[in-house]
């Protein structure tokens, strides 16, 4: 075989055995317990390695759920014509990408952890935190950014809970379009803010109310 061919077939089943472990890894512990030497240690592929094939851990855990790879550019994107409308766009581009990436063997498996107890989906939830709250609130205008920007991530997780963890919900079988249609104005009304009532703070909805 070339020197070339073999290379290729080294790297394609390096990232196979990296995104094999990364899996196990990140439905297991939050996304920010993970550590890139914990997977180069269960996979056999060096730390340099992991970084040479997928760049950064946030890119790895992306690909390993099949994630959209930017989400707050596209948001941003979204956010450029104006705010309204804004809602609709959002939730219409939302369904339409894990629409396509709950059909993925794996991902499925960690939302519906989720219809069990939500302390069983540690790794979504805080990349949800750090990956895309956080940087939505800096793109929201207006007042309560922080509470606005959590509402609508709960907007949208909620739906796909319920459509694909929850199989005997009346929103799991109906069409993405109704679906948009109601998810949109909700959308909509926390993209204009305000939200209406003191919030205390940006840890609003962090508080445990359910023990």
């Amino acid at each position: 075989m070339p020197r070339n061919s073999s290379s290729v077939s080294q790297k394609i089943a390096a990232r196979h055995q990296v995104l094999i472990y990364a899996r196990r890894h990140f439905t297991r512990r939050p996304y920010t317990e993970v550590k890139i030497h914990e997977i180069a240690d269960d996979s056999g592929v060096s730390i340099s390695n992991i970084r040479r094939l997928f760049g950064s851990k946030q890119a790895l855990f992306r690909e390993a759920f099949s994630l959209p790879p930017d989400p707050i550019g596209k948001v941003r994107q979204l956010l450029e014509p104006g705010i309204p409308g804004a809602g609709e766009r959002i939730a219409r581009w939302s369904l339409n990408i894990w629409e396509h990436t709950l059909a993925m063997p794996y991902f499925p498996a960690l939302l519906r952890a989720a219809g069990k107890d939500l302390e069983d989906l540690p790794a979504f939830d805080s990349w949800l935190q750090a990956e895309v709250e956080a940087k939505l609130i800096d793109v929201l205008p207006g007042p309560d950014p922080h509470v606005r920007a959590q509402f609508i991530v709960a907007e949208l997780i909620g739906v796909l809970v319920m459509r694909h963890c929850m199989y005997d919900c009346s929103i799991s079988s109906m069409p993405v379009k109704q679906i948009v249609s109601h998810l949109s104005r909700n959308i909509q009304h926390h993209l204009e803010g305000p939200i209406g009532f003191d919030t205390g703070g940006p840890n609003f909805l962090k508080h445990k109310v359910l023990k």
